[in-house]
């Protein structure tokens, strides 16, 4: 996945946060939407620069700008805490000393999937590729 790619995706998941949320039904707004506001932390986490902590508040603040809804402080803890549990991330002392605010950076695996969504790894070599371009023309064609 190429630069553009990458913010295409992120497009899109904006474009579908934004759609979602103009439901009435609540029921509709919320459903199955941890899993997806997982993966929408994880993005932000990985469009940031690596190396350097990443702190709560500027992935807080990434999330509304990429994509146009603001995640709760409450909301963004769990994440992390999900994402840390996973191995995708791990919690650094902060370095300013404060409690309240919490820094992460990407662990080996989530750099491997940091490469994988930004298109620079050939880690998953082209099997899961074709496979999914199979399905998908598969599935394109059926009627």
């Amino acid at each position: 996945m190429s630069y553009t790619c990458t913010t295409n995706n992120i497009h899109f998941d904006k474009v579908i946060l934004q759609e979602i949320s103009k439901s009435t039904r609540k029921e509709v707004q919320f459903k199955n939407g941890i899993p997806l506001q997982l993966t929408l932390v994880f993005k932000v986490i990985m469009a940031l620069p690596d190396g350097e902590p990443i702190s709560s508040l500027a992935v807080r603040e990434y999330y509304h700008k990429f994509f146009g809804v603001v995640i709760s402080t409450s909301s963004l803890s769990r994440m992390i805490a999900d994402l840390k549990e996973l191995r995708f991330i791990e919690g650094i002392q902060n370095p300013h000393g404060s409690q309240k605010l919490s820094y992460v950076r990407l662990t080996m695996l989530g750099r491997k999937l940091q490469k994988l969504f930004i298109g620079t790894t050939s880690d998953w070599k082209d099997s899961p590729r074709l496979l999914v371009d199979r399905q998908y023309k598969q599935a394109r064609s059926h009627k």
